[in-house]
């Protein structure tokens, strides 16, 4: 679950705190969810999560997240880590730092 619900929080979370830094409407990463169809899928312990797109019909992608993809980490936060590294170099290591504050998640920006 934390999987993807982490670097979801962390990318969504950098959007606001960079909407709010520079008074931007527009979201600085576009954020959402696919899955092979658009219909409810279950996690580990019952949570149901819904799609916003399915394989077809989706967003142009400039950045795509898959669990368990190339480049991994260990541990349950280690998604949370991984995103806050994209953002740093996405955006800049501000942003990344103010996100990680902004979720109260005690970043080691270089362990």
């Amino acid at each position: 679950m934390l999987d993807f619900a982490g670097p979801f929080e962390v990318f969504t979370t950098a959007s606001r705190v960079k909407s709010r830094q520079t008074k931007n409407t527009q979201p600085f990463f576009n954020v959402f969810t696919i899955g092979e169809k658009k219909e409810v899928i279950r996690a580990r312990g019952g949570l149901s999560i819904i799609p916003e797109y399915g394989v077809n019909g989706h967003p142009a992608i400039d950045l795509l997240i898959i669990p368990g993809g190339v480049v991994t980490a260990a541990g349950i936060s280690a998604g949370i880590d991984m995103s806050l590294y994209l953002v740093s170099r996405l955006a800049d290591s501000k942003l990344a730092l103010d996100t990680a504050r902004q979720m109260e998640y005690n970043w080691k920006q270089n362990p």
